[in-house]
């Protein structure tokens, strides 16, 4: 019995860390979305904890359209925390049933700030009818959130 409180003690200690002594950790998630009817098609991954920022190295989507006579006009990575926006560049594959493309992240990275939900926005014109899909994966960091020292403490801290 006596292990069994000390083992909950010690993931209760772990558990209960500052964000500052979390280590940074590898992330990478994918989404996929199918849209129809629209000129916009959204995909979010899940959000960023309030203790981590993410910083996003890479990013690439599959993009497929239904409709032969739809285009895509941007593909962005953003996030619902006006982090920025960035765009991904895009090359057509040949499809014979629709218009496939792909996306890339071009410049990075990209930060996410904490409690952000980075997400792929797609934006297709001349043709909203048919189908708009989107597979998409992001990868990079997620570090611990640097904590910020008041201009008051700071003074006080200096000799």
């Amino acid at each position: 019995m006596r292990g069994a409180i000390s083992g909950l003690l010690l993931v209760a200690a772990v558990t209960a860390q500052p964000a500052a002594a979390l280590p940074s950790q590898y992330y990478q998630r994918s989404v996929y979305k199918a849209c129809s009817g629209g000129l916009v098609c959204e995909a979010a991954f899940p959000r960023v904890g309030a203790d981590r920022t993410l910083t996003v190295n890479h990013a690439s989507c599959r993009v497929y359209l239904s409709s032969r006579t739809a285009t895509v006009s941007h593909v962005q990575l953003q996030s619902d925390k006006n982090d920025g926006i960035f765009f991904l560049g895009l090359t057509p594959i040949s499809n014979p049933n629709g218009r496939t493309f792909t996306a890339q992240l071009g410049s990075g990275p990209v930060a996410i700030s904490a409690l952000g939900r980075p997400r792929i926005v797609l934006y297709a014109s001349n043709g909203s009818s048919g189908t708009v899909s989107i597979e998409c994966g992001i990868a990079g960091r997620l570090s611990p959130v640097q904590p910020t020292v008041a201009p008051a403490a700071q003074a006080a801290e200096e000799p």
